[in-house]
């Protein structure tokens, strides 16, 4: 059996699929002959002949997964594979009836659609599949398999592209093009390998980002690769080898863009480089952003150096034409929420209109990618003439779909305006989406959205950093001392050691942690003691099983995982340490979550800005003698918020410091017990429990 699999695996070599088929040749060189290998050879080859011809009917990206599991090259390049579920929806919600006349075969074949970070082609193959459904939904009748071929022929060749840095992406990115259409005669196939890392002499090249800096006058893929592609461009048809036509396809005015970004930090990226290398890319890097910067000052401040997905949204608006066109993407929820992606969402809102966002609420599926563990979200954006501009929508899933069926009702479902049982809809003013207010993403209940806005924008309220004084962060605090469990250390005190509801129950505590100085800036620790405070205020919170956002002490000390305040007075951080503890500080805080929905991380400047109400006010004294009421009584889990008897104390308090009805504020806090993200569980229709 291996001699038969290498005979043919040789000829298909004379083609291409040399990344494919050249590291298969060697491990069946590997593999010893005997009876046992041919064996089990004859079963793997039976099973592939058996599905066969159903990965070719069914036309999507099988290879990704295995892809991404085995290839430890995906992950250091921050690579994510597309969900094929999340890919058909992406596809069908950015491709819609409207975009062209698709009964129009010169129109469809004039359509220009790119993914420049495509690995194993996913949202291609989607976009492929999309068009076919709706070409086919146009006709009269249902179309000849001639007729078929013809179609997937023109879109392969003439609408789609890819570009990579990876060449076994690129590679199987090809072989999945070949899916539905497998006896088709391809002339070419505008799937490339970028340049990317040390290039010999020269310097480095940063794959697609190339494009950012090339020529105005750089109209096809063949002036920006800089020399050959590293990819053979031949056809890859399986019967016979022709000369592949010279790819040109244009690198401006295109119908669409999608994608999903890589997204990881130069240190992860890096890791296949040598330091040296990597500095050098990095370096290169900012070349391109300042030489962007001479061009497009807003492009180029989107992007942050520390984060190679900030450079690819420039890059897709520098691809489009500037009307009709449409950006599709992935992206995680803290792209919409985060301070950090403030100037990018001001970006895209100012060059396209934000159609939608679409966020998956299913606990048991946060993310659109496979290889993530970060909530993620669908955008779709279009450019738009004029200046009048329609809301955008945000749809919260109830659930994932679980079949291309389901996947493909849930986006027209979306489409047309009627989510049903699949989740809910927010509509946000257009105003709000070019301040780069997108926080609805985070919320599945978006009358809590709204409510939390609206607490943002009240002069009643200030940020808490006008009231309060912070000390010494987590970080800091665990670089300078370290945990010490012996007593009687003339140098050691004691500190709050973590957030975990199992010891944090009650705002009145006392810290447990005994801390010695130590750590790689030890030499700071004095530093820090003095920046502690009676008031701590939680840097992160399990959304789930967390108990406490805030406490107080009676001892002035600091933590880690809690920052040390201090306000005017004792009484006033009684007040505060209420509010935050209360629903309506809880929403403020979760307004801006960071990292996952379900354990936010706050930074010190974040917690600064949260609104709070102002000291010797009567909400403020409300607030603390609230918390002296209940102060040594267990706050229980958001999820269990209408069974705990100190909320509903400090929530009173709350409604008075606000000055609206204690049935208001109750009713964000069933709302806010409801959140998936807090339940841990799929969610009910709020709209009929909470009427």
């Amino acid at each position: 059996p291996s001699e038969v699999l290498g005979l043919a695996w040789e000829a298909i070599l004379e083609k291409d699929y040399a990344p494919v088929f050249r590291p298969a040749l060697a491990v069946l060189a590997a593999l010893p002959h005997d009876k046992a290998t041919g064996n089990a050879i004859r079963v793997v080859a039976e099973c592939a002949n058996r599905v066969a011809d159903s990965l070719s009917e069914l036309g999507y990206d099988h290879a990704g997964p295995l892809y991404h599991r085995i290839l430890g090259s995906a992950k250091s390049d921050g690579a994510f594979y597309t969900n094929n579920l999340s890919a058909i929806m992406l596809a069908r919600l950015a491709l819609t009836n409207d975009l062209i006349d698709w009964s129009d075969s010169g129109a469809v074949e004039k359509l220009r659609i790119i993914d420049p970070a495509c690995g194993t082609g996913t949202l291609l193959m989607a976009s492929l599949q999309t068009i076919k459904a709706l070409v086919a939904g146009r006709g009269n009748g249902e179309m000849a398999e001639s007729e078929r071929n013809a179609l997937h022929k023109r879109i392969v060749e003439d609408v789609l592209c890819g570009l990579d840095i990876n060449q076994h992406g690129v590679q199987l990115a090809a072989c999945n093009m070949t899916l539905g259409a497998p006896t088709v005669d391809y002339e070419r196939m505008n799937l490339v390998t970028m340049p990317h890392g040390p290039q010999g002499e020269g310097s480095p090249k940063a794959g697609s980002l190339e494009i950012l800096t090339a020529a105005d006058d750089a109209r096809d893929l063949s002036t920006v690769t800089h020399g050959a592609p590293q990819r053979s461009l031949e056809t890859l048809d399986a019967e016979q080898v022709n000369e592949s036509e010279e790819i040109r396809f244009p690198l401006r005015d295109l119908d669409g863009c999608i994608m999903n970004a890589p997204f990881t930090d130069h240190m992860k990226r890096g890791r296949k480089f040598s330091r040296a290398a990597l500095k050098a890319m990095q370096r290169h890097e900012i070349e391109i952003r300042n030489r962007l910067h001479e061009r497009d000052p807003d492009a180029a401040a989107v992007i942050t150096t520390n984060s190679i997905s900030t450079f690819f949204t420039p890059l897709a608006e520098k691809l489009l034409r500037s009307d009709r066109a449409f950006l599709a993407k992935v992206l995680p929820v803290t792209a919409c929420t985060g301070a950090s992606g403030v100037a990018e969402r001001r970006f895209l809102a100012k060059r396209f209109h934000i159609e939608r966002i679409v966020t998956t609420h299913d606990p048991k599926r946060i993310a659109f990618s496979e290889n993530t563990s970060i909530h993620e979200s669908l955008l779709i954006c279009r450019r738009w003439p004029g200046d009048d501009w329609p809301p955008t929508e945000f749809v919260s899933l109830r659930k994932m779909p679980t079949s291309a069926e389901e996947a493909i009702e849930v986006a027209d479902a979306i489409s047309a305006g009627r989510v049903g049982d699949w989740g809910s809809v927010c509509r946000w003013p257009a105003d709000r989406i070019r301040a780069g207010v997108w926080t609805p993403a985070q919320w599945y209940d978006g009358t809590l959205a709204e409510a939390v806005f609206n607490l943002e924008g009240r002069a009643d309220l200030l940020p808490s950093g006008s009231a309060l004084t912070t000390g010494a962060t987590r970080q800091a605090a665990q670089d300078s001392w370290k945990r010490d469990s012996r007593d009687g250390n003339p140098n050691g005190i004691r500190v709050f050691g973590g957030v975990s509801a199992n010891i944090r129950q009650t705002m009145l505590d006392a810290p447990e942690q005994l801390v010695v100085p130590g750590g790689r800036r030890a030499h700071l620790h004095e530093r820090v003691r003095l920046s502690g405070g009676h008031l701590m205020l939680a840097e992160r919170y399990n959304t789930v099983s967390g108990r406490l956002t805030a406490l107080w002490s009676e001892t002035s000390t600091f933590g880690f995982g809690w920052i040390p305040s201090a306000g005017p007075d004792r009484e006033y951080e009684k007040a505060v340490c209420a509010w935050w503890n209360s629903t309506p500080g809880r929403m403020l805080l979760l307004n801006r979550r960071a990292k996952t929905l379900t354990y936010p991380k706050w930074s010190k400047q974040h917690l600064k800005s949260v609104p709070c109400p102002r000291p010797e006010t009567q909400g403020s004294n409300a607030l603390t003698k609230a918390w002296e009421q209940v102060k040594g009584v267990p706050l229980l889990p958001l999820a269990q918020a209408e069974s705990c008897a100190a909320r509903q104390v400090i929530d009173a308090a709350a409604a008075v410091a606000l000055g609206v009805t204690g049935d208001e504020i109750a009713d964000w806090r069933r709302r806010l017990a409801r959140e998936p993200t807090i339940t841990n569980v799929r969610a009910t229709d709020c709209a009929k429990e909470l009427g």
